[in-house]
């Protein structure tokens, strides 16, 4: 399980655990990939390549990253932008 399980340093509780319950969800899907690619392979007597657990979440890191773009820097606003969220900020 730990070959799926993302590393985090929060000491929340709930945090943890949904990142527990993911792991646990990539594994069982693993598991059924694996188990139907096996299938196919018998009924058509061909040689498929060996679907591992890291290949897998390495394949769904990756798409995670062309969707959603990793963010390398954050940018600062200018001092007058600054300024007016201030001013404009509910009290």
């Amino acid at each position: 399980m730990n070959q799926a399980r993302a590393k985090t340093t929060s000491t929340k509780a709930q945090m943890r655990l949904l990142l527990v319950a993911i792991a646990f969800l990539l594994q069982n899907v693993w598991v059924c990939f694996k188990w139907f690619l096996s299938l196919l392979a018998r009924r058509r007597h061909i040689v498929l390549p060996t679907l591992t657990l890291d290949l897998l979440c390495h394949f769904i890191s990756v798409q995670i990253e062309g969707i959603y773009e990793t963010v390398t820097a954050i940018e600062q606003l200018p001092r007058k932008a600054r300024r007016c969220i201030r001013r404009c900020a509910l009290p």
